[in-house]
């Protein structure tokens, strides 16, 4: 058995949308009263057979992709101005 709701979702919840899902569950007697952290207690001790969701935390972590080179400045570019010295690196970049 697992938890009906995934932890890392209850958490980012507001202390509203927590106790409307506590009212639709009819094990749970949550008041106003209660805190944030008592009320996600009273819902991870909800089981269910359900199959649990896959929180984005749990896929695997893939390394970014390779940065391309920046060529190196010549002399000649020092005296254009920035935005012409990136448009001709990219458009050496894309030969």
């Amino acid at each position: 058995m697992t938890a009906k709701y995934p932890k890392v979702s209850l958490w980012k919840m507001k202390k509203v949308e927590l106790l409307i899902i506590a009212d639709s569950e009819p094990t749970i007697d949550a008041d106003e009263k209660m805190t944030r952290a008592e009320i996600i207690g009273e819902i991870l001790t909800i089981e269910s057979d359900v199959i649990p969701v896959t929180v984005i935390s749990e896929y695997p972590v893939q390394a970014p992709p390779p940065v391309p080179p920046v060529p190196e400045l010549s002399e000649e570019e020092d005296d254009l101005p920035p935005a012409s010295v990136r448009v001709r690196r990219i458009r050496k970049l894309t030969e």
